[in-house]
Parts: structure tokens; C-alpha cells; sequence
């Protein structure tokens, strides 16, 4: 595979190794011109770089030895809480033996002993299967509200506390009223509504038996 990240200074000097004899060569280029040059034309043949997680891997620019088995399993491992907490268990017996490393063993066995077999945690404890709301995001933003209501103190006086908890009620009856007649709504952005779509698009197909435990976890 070609190298395309190597520097192209770097490959000048191979060239005029290899290239220039002893006789004088009054049309050659300065080695950092070439050099430049090089480098222009090789950033239109370079991959771009992610700009977020929603990105297409470009397989050209991956080598042929990367442990690609491993990201396959690794990320079905993350996806096991997209499936009903019943099925969990035994499509981490079916993934555990495909892990190719020391530490993906070892993340598999963490996993096991602390989330799938635990005697704190269980599957039924984290699988979002079927839940719109699968984040602590809404919790996280109450409690950022807040925080800016009493203007970033990381101490509050005790007193000072019951007075937000007491405006923050009153301002919950007054939510739940208007979500009741229909004048507040989440906002949602576009790409996160199609992610959402997605998601029950697939559980409408594995409930329906069109894809397997084992195919909804990679896709």
C-alpha cells in the first residue's frame, strides 16, 4: 500500500539518491520546491481526516494486517445494550471467544464479570431496548441549569439550595402543564432524529425476525 503520510522531503532525498549521478544538473529544482510540490499533489489523494463519529472508513488506507476482527467484536460489544436484556447474555458468550487480544480479553471479561453476570449490575439494569430516551443527557442539562442558576458556586449555602429546589418545582408543574397542551416539545436536531429513526427501524426488523441477534449488534 502506498505510503501516503510519508514526507515528502523524505522521498525527495530517495530520489536524488537514487537518481542523481555525479554529473551537474542545472535544471534541477531546489529539494524543498520538489518538495512542496510533492506534498500538493499527495493531499488530494489523502483520506480526509473524521470530522465526527458519522463517518465512512475508507478500507483503501487500512492495512492488510489491522485487527479488524477485533473493532468488528468491540463494537458489537458496545452495542449490546440495543437488544432485549434476555438475549444479552447469550450473545456475549458468542462474542467472547472471537476476541484476538490480551486487552480486548480483558475488556470482554470486565464486562462479563461486572455487567452481564454482576451481583450489582444485570443486563435488565442497562438495555435501552426499545426506549427513546437511552441517555442521561436530559439530567445532565437540569443539573447544568441549575449549577448556572446559582451562578457556578461549587459549595451552595444550604439555604440558598432549597430556594432553587423550591423554584425548580414550581417551574416542573408549570412544564408538565404545557407538555399536556401541547406547547412545549424536545428539540431534537436533524441528525440525531435520523440516528433515532434508524434505531427503531431496526428493532421494527429484529422483532419482525428479519436480522438476527448477531447482525443488529453490527449494524
Amino acid at each position: 500500500m502506498e505510503d501516503l503520510f510519508k514526507p515528502a522531503a523524505a522521498i525527495v532525498d530517495e530520489v536524488l539518491l537514487e537518481q542523481l549521478g555525479d554529473v551537474p544538473c542545472p535544471a534541477l529544482r531546489k529539494p524543498i520546491n520538489m518538495a512542496k510540490s510533492a506534498n500538493y499533489f499527495r493531499q488530494s489523494r489523502r483520506p480526509k481526516d473524521p470530522a465526527d463519529l458519522n463517518f465512512e472508513i475508507e478500507e483503501a488506507h487500512i492495512p492488510a494486517d489491522f485487527l479488524r476482527a477485533n473493532v468488528i467484536v468491540r463494537d458489537r460489544i458496545m452495542a449490546l445494550p440495543f437488544l432485549p436484556a434476555s438475549k444479552i447474555p447469550r450473545v456475549y458468550r458468542h462474542l467472547r471467544p472471537q476476541a484476538a487480544t490480551a486487552p480486548l480479553r480483558e475488556f470482554l471479561a470486565y464486562v462479563g464479570d461486572k455487567w452481564v453476570y454482576g451481583s450489582f449490575f444485570s443486563p435488565i439494569d442497562w438495555s435501552v431496548y426499545g426506549q427513546a430516551v437511552r441517555t442521561n443527557n436530559d439530567i445532565e442539562g437540569w443539573h447544568n441549569r441549575i449549577n448556572r442558576r446559582a451562578n457556578g458556586k461549587s459549595q451552595l449555602p444550604f439555604y440558598l439550595l432549597i430556594g432553587l429546589l423550591h423554584k425548580e418545582a414550581q417551574l416542573t408543574a408549570i412544564h408538565v402543564r404545557l407538555v399536556s397542551e401541547n406547547k412545549l416539545k424536545h428539540e431534537q436536531r436533524k441528525k440525531y432524529r435520523l440516528v433515532q429513526r434508524r434505531i427503531f427501524q431496526l428493532w421494527e426488523k429484529y422483532e419482525a425476525g428479519e436480522i438476527t441477534k448477531s447482525s443488529s449488534c453490527g449494524k
